[in-house]
């Protein structure tokens, strides 16, 4: 999956801006909790796990742009928890 945002940035010309060192973490009573998702990452994602996924463009002195879904897996895949509607620039 973050093969696929990293790719994104790209195709976007933002690939030079693109947050590499995470894709998302575990929530819940800290800001970033375990499972910590990226590339090298051995988590295996379990129904259950509820989870922060936040691809990343940062651009150093100017500023940065992310949009952090909850996520859900369940038995047959992962379930957006987000309700608010996405409006993309």
């Amino acid at each position: 999956m973050q093969d696929l945002a990293q790719s994104i940035a790209e195709d976007s010309g933002y690939g030079e801006y693109y947050w590499p060192t995470g894709f998302g973490h575990g929530i819940g009573t800290n800001i970033a909790e375990l499972p910590d998702l990226h590339w090298k990452s051995e988590t295996v994602l379990q129904p259950g796990h509820v989870f922060a996924l936040e691809p990343m463009i940062v651009i150093h002195g100017f500023g940065c742009g992310v949009i952090e879904d909850q996520t859900l897996i369940t038995e047959t895949g992962a379930r957006s928890l987000t309700l608010a509607r996405r409006k993309l620039w």
